[in-house]
């Protein structure tokens, strides 16, 4: 289920960060950034509950966050070093808050290791 849920929201984000814009229509103007955080860190507390939370979590992350930026551009919006610097705020809060839920440690909705 958690591969299923990871692999829905990635695909929902790739989608709504790549859909074309016209300049001036940008709904989240004030808040861009907590909307880059927010996304991000949700990702990687999902991400960060299918497999384990690390450094080379972190990098996946970072890395597609990079991409994600890189290709705006090609649809119409632009790429912003500090929507980058948002995204890995949210990697590095979502994936230390997966570490240590008690999701992790006990409750396993997910299923995996600790299930019963």
């Amino acid at each position: 289920m958690a591969t299923a849920l990871l692999a829905f929201y990635w695909i929902l984000c790739a989608t709504a960060t790549h859909i074309p814009m016209p300049p001036g229509t940008d709904p989240f103007q004030l808040a861009d950034k907590v909307v880059h955080f927010l996304m991000y860190g949700l990702l990687a507390l999902i991400f960060g509950l299918r497999f384990r939370p690390s450094f080379v979590a972190a990098l996946i992350l970072a890395s597609y966050a990079v991409a994600d930026e890189l290709t705006q551009p090609f649809f119409g919006r632009s790429a912003e070093w500090l929507d980058w610097l948002a995204d890995c705020a949210g990697i590095a809060v979502g994936l230390w808050i997966s570490r240590n839920s008690s999701v992790r440690s006990g409750l396993r909705i997910f299923g995996g290791p600790g299930r019963t």
